[in-house]
């Protein structure tokens, strides 16, 4: 079908006067200036294995929910929901889950589960098949964690109808989908070489880069947005903090923009109470949940209204 000779001209004028709809952040405009929640967009996220791509993106999940009033549905084929319930209670209460009452674990239950849902891990899907209670969800965003937990051709034709097949579904369903991957051999076996100029990195694994992640350049090709998570877990200095590179944003026109590969966005894993953005040149450390919960519900996080 050939389009209208007229299509498209009402956005060059939106984006003209301003008119147009931008990405949503998290409060912080070192963070959002690169890193941003849109409306309607694929995303693939890849990362070591254990560096933390799951745990950092239900505190980001978290961070934009309670922002934004966004609704998140997951598929996590690789993690227990009573695990995930446990660390989110702890990142909205700040406090560790042992220091509160039941009472007060039920109020960030209850919170939690208005926001959230999860798919279940008892059988296998392929992704049609999770598509479709993604669809029927009343959720805004979905997460498929991980790629490779899918039932699924196991090729290069695999890889691309599952990437159209996630290109057609945020088109025809207007939600966000989020893609966790793993990464090949070859990402796991690069470490940073004497000759690197840090010598406190000699030895400790390199960032992956996108067409790392098992099914290679093709991930990179198809989807909106890219981020690449990144931690050194062995470090005895640097294993709290989460290095997000922001490597691919396909409209800068909505917000946001890739990061540069020597600043990535970091944040300190803070005792597993809600990560803290580290920021500036005076390194600030911020924590979104705090200025969110002041600023939008208007009390304190350590007087959260559960007793």
């Amino acid at each position: 079908m050939i389009l209208n000779k007229k299509e498209g001209d009402r956005y060059v004028y939106d984006y003209k006067n301003g008119f147009i709809k931008q990405g949503l952040g998290i409060g912080i405009p070192e963070i959002d200036e690169y890193l941003l929640y849109k409306q309607g967009e694929t995303c693939i996220i890849n990362g070591l294995d254990n560096v933390g791509k799951t745990y950092f993106m239900l505190w980001y999940y978290l961070c934009i929910s309670l922002k934004w009033d966004k609704k998140f549905v997951l598929w996590c084929g690789e993690n227990k929901v009573g695990a995930q319930k446990r660390d989110l209670v702890q990142m909205l209460a700040g406090r560790d889950i042992n220091l509160l009452s039941d009472k007060q674990i039920a109020g960030y239950l209850s919170s939690i589960n208005k926001r959230f849902e999860w798919v279940s891990i008892e059988k296998m899907y392929n992704h049609n098949e999770l598509f479709k209670i993604f669809a029927d969800s009343g959720a805004d965003a979905c997460l498929v964690d991980p790629f490779t937990g899918l039932t699924r051709d196991f090729n290069h034709k695999g890889n691309y109808d599952f990437l159209n097949a996630s290109r057609q579904f945020v088109i025809d369903t207007k939600k966000t989908l989020y893609v966790n991957t793993h990464v090949n051999t070859e990402a796991a076996r690069r470490l940073y070489p004497k000759d690197c100029g840090i010598d406190e990195l000699v030895g400790f694994p390199m960032p992956p880069e996108k067409s790392h992640s098992e099914g290679g350049q093709s991930f990179a090709n198809r989807p909106d947005g890219f981020v690449t998570i990144h931690r050194y877990t062995d470090h005895p200095k640097y294993w709290m903090n989460t290095l997000v590179f922001v490597r691919k944003v396909k409209d800068t026109g909505t917000g946001g923009k890739v990061s540069y590969r020597a600043n990535p966005l970091i944040f300190d894993y803070n005792k597993g109470l809600g990560f803290e953005a580290i920021v500036g040149e005076e390194k600030r450390r911020v924590n979104p949940i705090i200025a969110i919960l002041r600023d939008k519900f208007g009390y304190e996080q350590e007087k959260l209204p559960f007793k």
